[in-house]
C-alpha cells in the first residue's frame, strides 16, 4: 500500500500491552495485542500470594485501553478499517490517548478509547498523533449528518421525546372516543 505509516503503541511499564495503528490514505486500522498470560489469567482465575501481588500492580498501574478479553475479540472481530476523521490521537508528556468512533449504518455508535500514562516512544507518539491531525485535515466526512445528529444516542434520545410527547395524546384520544 501507498502512504502507509503504522505506529505500534507500548507501554513503558508493562510492554505486553501493545496496540498497532496503521494510516493508509484516509484510514486507520486497530490491531490489539491481547497477551495470552492475561487472557489465560481472566478465564480461569489467578491464584497464589504472587497472583495476588501481580493483580494489585495491574490494577494500579494498567493503561485505560486494558479490555476484557471477550472485549478484545469483539473488538477483533467486529471492527474494520476506520476512517482517519473519526479518529482523534493526543501525544503529551510521554503518553499517548487514541479516541476512535464505531459507526452503525453511518452513525457514531460507540467510542473506542486507547490511552496510555508512559509509551516506550513518546517520539514516534508525537509524530503518530501529528500525522492522524494532518490526514483528518484532508479527509472527508464519513457520517451522514453533521453535529450532534451524527450520534446514534441523539436519534434514540429525539425518538424517546417523540415518543414521551405524542403517546399520551394517542392515549386520551382513545379514551376520549370510548
Amino acid at each position: 500500500m501507498e502512504n502507509t505509516f503504522t505506529y505500534t503503541a507500548r507501554s513503558a511499564l508493562f510492554p505486553e500491552k501493545v496496540v498497532t495503528f496503521t494510516l493508509y490514505d484516509h484510514h486507520v486500522s486497530v490491531a490489539v495485542g491481547a497477551p495470552l498470560e492475561q487472557v489465560e489469567r481472566a478465564l480461569t482465575g489467578a491464584e497464589g500470594e504472587e497472583a495476588e501481588a501481580e493483580a494489585e500492580v495491574e490494577e494500579t498501574a494498567q493503561p485505560a485501553y486494558a479490555l476484557k478479553p471477550m472485549g478484545v475479540s469483539l473488538l477483533q472481530k467486529g471492527t474494520h478499517p476506520f476512517s482517519v476523521a473519526d479518529v482523534d490521537a493526543q501525544a503529551g508528556d510521554g503518553g499517548l490517548a487514541v479516541t476512535t468512533w464505531v459507526r452503525a449504518k453511518g452513525l457514531r455508535l460507540m467510542p473506542l478509547r486507547f490511552a496510555w500514562d508512559e509509551v516506550d516512544n513518546p517520539e514516534g507518539a508525537e509524530r503518530f498523533a501529528q500525522e492522524v491531525r494532518a490526514r483528518k485535515r484532508g479527509a472527508s466526512y464519513p457520517g451522514r449528518f453533521a453535529g450532534v445528529m451524527d450520534y446514534w444516542a441523539s436519534w434514540l434520545l429525539l425518538g424517546g421525546l417523540v415518543m414521551a410527547l405524542f403517546w399520551p395524546r394517542k392515549r386520551q384520544e382513545e379514551e376520549d372516543e370510548g
